[in-house]
């Protein structure tokens, strides 16, 4: 079985994930601290206290989650009224939700400082908080010899202070050395697979996240779901 896999950044109450359809197995996995995974099919709906899915914690072992406790199938079609974290959405899922767009705000430069790890700094602040570590990105630029290179990757480091000067690194090795003067930035995209529905979307099925203590503490989760 293909699973399908998406970040989306954890909230602090119960959430809905507009995946597309209702699916079958579901694993969430904390990449924060990578200390636990969540598991639920719809064959474990046929139990009361394993219908919400499976919590196992390193430290502790499995343990069953009733519904009220882990998640449960959403059948969509609640019209979004406000922007939440509590409403996250594919964009693939609705032609109509536009996050595709570039994030990159004023910076047109990526500036290479250390070649060996691929890290470097935007040229500007970016004036925008729409990215972050997981996102995408587009460079292009020109090589010693004249030719046109791009490189796409994802920014994997960012610091936690200001933009004028973010360190980022790119998960992919370059094809060539950057100009001292940089490379331009054709595209940042967004933070996370899944992002906040727009007002006035309807919402599309997915599935409703009930654990407020194990599945929504504000950190970065991997769903993978088929």
């Amino acid at each position: 079985m293909n699973y399908t896999r998406k970040t989306y950044l954890g909230s602090a109450g119960v959430m809905y994930l507009g995946l597309g359809a209702v699916p079958a197995r579901v694993r969430i996995t904390n990449l924060t601290n990578g200390t636990w995974h969540f598991e639920w099919n719809n064959g474990m709906l046929a139990n009361a206290a394993s219908a919400g899915g499976i919590l196992t914690v390193t430290t502790a072992g499995p343990v069953p989650q009733t519904q009220a406790q882990g998640l449960v199938p959403y059948l969509g079609g609640d019209i979004v009224t406000s922007k939440t974290a509590a409403q996250i959405v594919d964009p693939g899922a609705r032609a109509d939700i536009t996050y595709a767009s570039n994030l990159k705000g004023n910076a047109t430069k990526f500036v290479m400082d250390t070649a060996a790890n691929g890290t470097g700094h935007f040229n500007v602040a970016t004036g925008t908080t729409g990215y972050g570590v997981g996102s995408p990105i587009t460079l292009s630029w020109r090589d010693d010899a004249g030719m046109s290179r791009t490189k796409n990757g994802r920014i994997n480091a960012l610091t936690s202070t200001g933009l004028t000067a973010d360190y980022v690194g790119i998960d992919l090795p370059f094809d060539g050395t950057l100009p001292s003067t940089g490379a331009d930035i054709v595209y940042i995209g967004p933070q996370y697979d899944l992002v906040q529905a727009p007002v006035g979307v309807v919402m599309p099925a997915g599935v409703k996240l009930i654990n407020t203590t194990n599945l929504t503490s504000g950190v970065m989760y991997q769903i993978e779901y088929a």
